[in-house]
């Protein structure tokens, strides 16, 4: 996937119309639509209707609230503008839920946090989340621009549960670990919207993604670390080896967008 060809591609999810696409990329048509199925024999996958109706169905997707914050509502509405005829239904749960509803046949498509405990299932990784600590505005650290892991010794600390994603829960505690901080485990809490809540009552400091700190929270800061906490992981899952040709669509497109520069 050549960056010219993803510019071209972006540009045509956005106008919806390969004249106005084309001019504004200073390219002519048929070399835009040249770019564009060859884009789309690379992914193995149509990415646009050329038809006046378009294609009907359906599309159920799950999603986690943490996923949702970010570029993805983007890439939905890119989806229904590009596919008006297919309905789509949006279902949000955590990562475990969206497994189990993926075997249930409740939802086509997830966007959740690996790895994937469920056999049976196949997926595709998309670019991890970085993550910024929350904390008070009154407290102590956030006079700082950064904010060493070492100086989280003590502090009352919330996370979400380590059900949620126990690999990601101990891939964090080891990063603390190797700081030499042992922070105080004061809640348990999900989602990372409700942790900044938390936050902003005074009840700690918590890791929230870049997505979640762009919408701000009166109250709370937020400030990057170092070193650098461990990023969350963000993938697709499907039913399946392939995803069926509605979806394999929509993950053609939000991967487009999702791995755009800019957008990590």
């Amino acid at each position: 996937m050549d960056l010219r060809s993803l510019e071209c591609f972006l540009t045509l999810a956005e106008l919806l119309n390969f004249r106005r696409a084309a001019e504004r990329a200073n390219l002519t048509q048929p070399a835009l639509s040249h770019r564009i199925r060859a884009l789309e024999d690379g992914l193995g996958v149509r990415l646009f209707e050329r038809d006046r109706r378009g294609e009907a169905g359906r599309l159920r997707l799950g999603f986690t609230v943490i996923a949702f914050h970010g570029a993805l509502p983007e890439s939905v509405r890119a989806f229904r503008e590009a596919s008006p005829r297919v309905e789509v239904e949006l279902v949000e749960r955590d990562s475990p839920g969206l497994e189990a509803a993926l075997v249930a046949e409740e939802i086509d498509l997830a966007v959740l946090h690996p790895p994937l405990e469920t056999a049976g299932l196949g997926g595709v990784d998309l670019p991890d989340l970085r993550l910024v600590l929350a904390l008070p505005e009154r407290h102590p650290l956030a006079e700082r621009d950064e904010i060493d892991l070492a100086d989280l010794d003590g502090e009352a600390l919330l996370l979400a549960p380590r059900r949620v994603g126990p690999r990601f829960h101990d891939r964090l505690w080891q990063s603390l670990s190797a700081a030499r901080a042992r922070p105080r485990v004061a809640q348990e809490v999900m989602p990372m919207t409700t942790l900044a809540g938390l936050v902003a009552a005074g009840a700690g400091v918590g890791f929230v993604t870049e997505g979640i700190a762009a919408i701000g929270r009166p109250g709370v800061v937020f400030r990057p670390c170092r070193p650098e906490p461990p990023r969350l992981p963000l993938a697709f899952a499907w039913r399946g080896d392939q995803p069926d040709p509605v979806a394999a669509r929509f993950v053609a497109l939000a991967r487009a967008r999702l791995e755009a520069p800019g957008e990590t």
